[in-house]
């Protein structure tokens, strides 16, 4: 675990969703076509694109740019199941239901600690601690990059819920990573194989080890819009770990 905890590694300095620059991925994602732009900086600022759309879709209630953000997202990973969703009192309730009702029995708590240290007893699942070993070693990591989670732009109620280990806040933390991936890659600055080292261990350690389960839970017990933003993610870390060459 101790190369990403590295010192000597650069550290971020943009927080996408706090001031963001994209805010069309139809628009944005042409930045792959863009000639001018080197392969590596094509594929990180795509990259930065998709987490922040993933994790934007998490932190604020439904709206008609959001959605068309999140319907182009699933087109490009070949998923069909956003294409008839629209944004109505029924997205919205769910939206409530999904991040505040934690009394519902089909509530899922979506953060890396509760997740991974859920166990099932008696046919009951238990969640795990909101904290532990895992969410105090993401803060060590957004400390060491200089990125601040509480200063992400959303619903207040969502941004003062939210936990370094939240799946909306990794998101975003990845989307600040591979942002800035993007912009020392244009310049073929040698920092942006750190910065994507950073994305390939963060994966590796942190989000790739329990988005599938969150996923997993979240159809078992809700089955809606959110259950689906999660198999989402889920499909997009897959295709990450393909192209960082993260191991299992």
């Amino acid at each position: 675990m101790e190369p990403i905890l590295d010192e000597k590694l650069p550290r971020a300095d943009a927080h996408p969703l706090r001031k963001p620059e994209l805010t069309q991925v139809n628009a944005t994602l042409e930045v792959m076509f863009d000639t001018e732009l080197n392969s590596v900086a094509q594929e990180a600022k795509a990259a930065a694109v998709i987490y922040e759309t993933l994790a934007e879709v998490l932190l604020n209630p439904p709206n008609d740019r959001i959605l068309s953000d999140v319907k182009h997202v699933a087109a490009l990973l070949d998923v069909s199941e956003f294409d008839h969703d629209v944004v109505d009192e029924v997205l919205m309730q769910q939206f409530y239901d999904c991040m505040f009702v934690a009394s519902s029995s089909s509530f899922v708590p979506l953060s890396e600690s509760r997740i991974r240290s859920t166990t099932i007893v008696g046919g009951v699942r238990y969640f795990g601690p909101p904290e532990d070993i895992n969410s105090d070693h993401v803060l060590k990591c957004y400390r060491v990059m200089g990125f601040d989670y509480t200063l992400l732009s959303g619903y207040l109620l969502v941004i003062q819920a939210l936990r370094p280990d939240s799946l909306a806040s990794e998101l975003a933390f990845l989307a600040a990573i591979a942002q800035a991936e993007a912009k020392a890659a244009a310049y073929a600055d040698a920092s942006a194989l750190y910065y994507r080292s950073w994305r390939a261990l963060f994966i590796e350690h942190h989000l790739g080890c329990w988005i599938d389960q969150a996923a997993a839970v979240m159809h078992e017990k809700r089955n809606d819009f959110f259950a689906r933003i999660c198999s989402l993610a889920a499909a997009w870390v897959a295709l990450e770990r393909t192209t960082l060459k993260v191991s299992r």
